[in-house]
């Protein structure tokens, strides 16, 4: 993950921002979270969440209980000094996200990550103010969330990003999701980005398509916030499919575009929706994905023609 917590980070970023906005109408949203107990590990695409087999720097989180028992590294429990730095920390990236020129921020409060281990009982077992009950355990949280959203301009939106379940048992209940995030709220937060788990390595997840999608839809109403959904959502009709039936605001697509990144753009040509932006530099391809688009639909209602079954008359008997 890239990061932004210094002057030539936010020059770098800006860069990328203002071409952006230069070459075509996207937005821009700057993401920040800390990553806790799941800090100083190996890369994604080798061993994810495993600690660097050198070179571990010191890792901090809610309650010093390791990622994976006896193979992470014991994280220290965050001291309220500890906690006035890292809001610090926040703000001051919050201010080099503006200054760089991004149109919304993100505060990444799922996964099990730093600000999501205070939130959750399996990894939250403070005796302080910050643990406990969820009005406790979600304090934290919620000081860096007012801080960073006194720093960012009014006028653009802010976000946060939540784990509603842990899928374990002794985790996040359903009352402590809607009182964390009416909270949230009530703190100025915009958009609800719904994700789940990834809290603890013994979790149990229910997968299935738009799995998590039931959460977004419950938070939306609820707390009367918009929520955007994310997860196994990989197809142009699932998406419509969800904003359709208001199970969300917004859908989040990370993998399909991994997989796909011209995902949105041949959706467009599906659908045959002119209005969607291209970069100059594609026109000829849209007119091409466009013509493409009308035969496979042609050729898609005509499968489903041939694919019925022959009707059968069922003649009464004499």
């Amino acid at each position: 993950d890239t990061g932004l917590w210094n002057e030539a980070q936010a020059a770098a970023f800006k860069r990328i921002v203002d071409f952006c906005h230069a070459n075509s109408k996207a937005k821009m949203c700057m993401q920040l979270g800390h990553s806790g107990r799941k800090g100083s590990t190996q890369l994604g695409w080798e061993r994810m969440d495993y600690p660097l087999e050198k070179g571990n720097w010191p890792i901090v989180s809610a309650s010093a209980i390791p990622y994976y028992e006896g193979v992470s590294q014991v994280p220290l429990e965050l001291d309220r000094k500890g906690m006035e730095k890292i809001v610090a920390d926040f703000v001051r990236s919050t201010r080099y996200a503006e200054q760089a020129g991004f149109d919304m921020l993100e505060i990444h409060m799922a996964h099990g990550y730093l600000l999501a281990s205070f939130i959750s009982p399996l990894t939250n077992k403070r005796t302080d103010p910050y643990g406990g009950s969820i009005e406790n355990r979600m304090r934290f949280p919620l000081e860096v969330f007012r801080e960073c959203r006194a720093a960012w301009p009014k006028h653009k939106p802010m976000s946060a990003r939540i784990s509603a379940t842990d899928w374990a048992p002794g985790g996040l209940s359903g009352t402590d999701l809607i009182t964390f995030t009416r909270a949230l709220k009530d703190a100025g937060c915009d958009l609800i980005d719904v994700s789940t788990g990834q809290t603890v390595p013994h979790q149990r997840p229910v997968y299935g398509r738009m799995y998590q999608a039931s959460y977004a839809d419950w938070v939306r109403n609820e707390v009367g916030i918009a929520t955007m959904t994310v997860g196994a959502v990989t197809t142009p009709d699932q998406v419509n499919t969800l904003l359709a039936a208001g199970k969300a605001d917004l859908v989040a697509l990370a993998r399909p575009h991994l997989a796909n990144p011209y995902f949105t753009l041949q959706a467009s040509a599906w659908y045959q929706h002119t209005n969607q932006f291209w970069p100059l530099q594609y026109l000829t391809g849209r007119d091409q994905a466009f013509r493409n688009a009308v035969r496979e639909r042609a050729d898609a209602i005509d499968l489903r023609i041939k694919a019925r079954p022959d009707s059968h008359e069922v003649k009464k008997a004499a």
